[in-house]
């Protein structure tokens, strides 16, 4: 995976205009999860098709906005969250 060919949650949102009482959070959460599972797809393709192949390069998925986005709403979609971040969600 080339450095810079990745699109953040924030830039695949780009040019779009931002108006009040709309959906864009979960318009941006669909745009994330379908993007974290494109490249979860696309590593499982390449660990499939050579077992010994090292992913030594993928720091920038750790802090990519599309990953976190999706991981900060599965945790918040968890049992234990509920306690942990109950003044959080309401």
């Amino acid at each position: 995976m080339a450095k810079g060919a990745s699109k953040s949650a924030a830039e695949v949102l780009e040019g779009q205009e931002a108006s009040v009482n709309t959906d864009e959070p979960e318009r941006a959460l669909m745009k994330a999860e379908r993007r974290v599972l494109e490249i979860q797809t696309k590593l499982h393709r390449w660990a499939n098709d050579d077992p010994r192949r090292g992913f030594s390069d993928l720091f920038n998925l750790v802090h990519d906005p599309a990953f976190l986005l999706v991981a900060w709403d599965r945790v918040l979609g968890s049992k234990g969250a509920r306690h942990c971040f109950s003044d959080l969600l309401t």
